[in-house]
């Protein structure tokens, strides 16, 4: 309902009577006593323009005199509320619709992308092993040839991982963060191996997440730190959790400020970076090193702001030319609402 000062309130209540009286006087016949939820728009001095739902009925008095029982209800909060609601579900649809197209595209990338690509790797490998009469000199380029192939094989994968990470038909399940560690040290053994590198893992807590979506966190990030390591110095990476400072929480206005988090720490003594480059290394194809020194996609650190965002968080970091680099992870104990 309208609410104002007694001036305002007392033009309104004026106007929206005498407009109603002549609605209904108008409305009346012999046949016709009553009428109810007629909608009207009424321009009000200061206010503007107000919906409002009119209700009326005539009534005979004693000596035959006639009255009419009138009731105004202002409804213009209520129609804004429902406008935004069907606003919201249009959104929605689109979303849907989105969605869907994102899945076909995901289904033509894999195969009909994907399959001239394999065959290129494929026919330049047997080309190589076989030594198909081909000249000193144009082993270079034919070597081009299946680096680039991989190269854009690689590209398309990595999009359609990014592409997938969505909150449909995902729950989100308590999920030990200590086991998707052990999974993914597992998976990349073979590197830490080569590398000599040394991981060390404190203890971290269960959140609620999509632990396929975890997993691919924290492989992007040990990865990470795996990679830009510094020649002849085996890479270091630290794992440990710690509860944010309340001042700090307050400075990531996209928290949700009644929740509780967790902050994930994910260090490394690797080569660091320029801290002006903070905010582009999450950005698809963002690269601050070159292909040939350091081989990738430029996807994979966008690939993990955008897991962190849809559980509720937010992952910033911290780095330092030939020191490290630090990932932080915020991450809510309590599950989210998908939207």
């Amino acid at each position: 309902m309208f609410k104002g000062d007694a001036c305002t309130i007392f033009i309104f209540i004026t106007v929206a009577i005498d407009t109603a009286r002549c609605l209904a006087s108008s409305a009346f016949s012999p046949t016709n006593i009553s009428f109810s939820d007629f909608e009207f728009i009424q321009l009000f001095p200061l206010i503007g323009e107000r919906t409002l739902v009119l209700n009326a009925r005539q009534l005979e008095l004693s000596g035959g005199h006639k009255t009419i029982l009138i009731s105004i209800e202002d409804i213009t909060d209520r129609r804004k509320v429902q406008q935004g609601v069907i606003a919201l579900k249009r959104v929605n649809a689109d979303l849907v619709r989105s969605n869907l197209e994102l899945e076909q595209f995901a289904g033509i990338a894999s195969h009909d992308l994907q399959e001239p690509l394999r065959k290129i790797i494929t026919f330049v490998n047997i080309i190589l092993e076989k030594n198909l009469d081909i000249s000193e000199s144009a082993k270079p380029y034919i070597n081009k040839i299946a680096g680039a192939a991989q190269r854009m094989s690689n590209i398309i994968k990595d999009l359609l991982d990014y592409a997938r990470i969505n909150g449909i038909d995902h729950s989100f399940m308590p999920t030990d963060l200590n086991e998707v560690i052990k999974k993914v040290v597992n998976d990349l053994e073979i590197l830490i191996q080569e590398k000599a590198a040394v991981i060390n893992v404190k203890q971290l807590p269960e959140v609620p997440a999509v632990e396929l979506y975890m997993s691919q966190l924290f492989y992007n990030l040990f990865n990470n730190g795996l990679k830009f390591s510094k020649k002849d110095v085996p890479p270091v990476i630290e794992v440990y959790a710690q509860v944010p400072d309340s001042k700090e929480l307050i400075k990531h206005t996209e928290l949700n400020p009644l929740a509780h988090y967790t902050e994930i720490i994910v260090r490394d003594n690797g080569i660091g970076f320029n801290a002006k480059y903070a905010e582009q290394v999450f950005r698809l194809f963002q690269r601050i090193n070159t292909r040939e020194e350091y081989p990738g996609t430029g996807i994979g650190l966008a690939l993990c702001r955008k897991i962190v965002l849809l559980h509720g968080g937010k992952i910033y970091v911290e780095s330092e030319e030939n020191v490290g680099t630090s990932f932080h992870i915020l991450l809510p104990l309590e599950p989210v609402t998908q939207k």
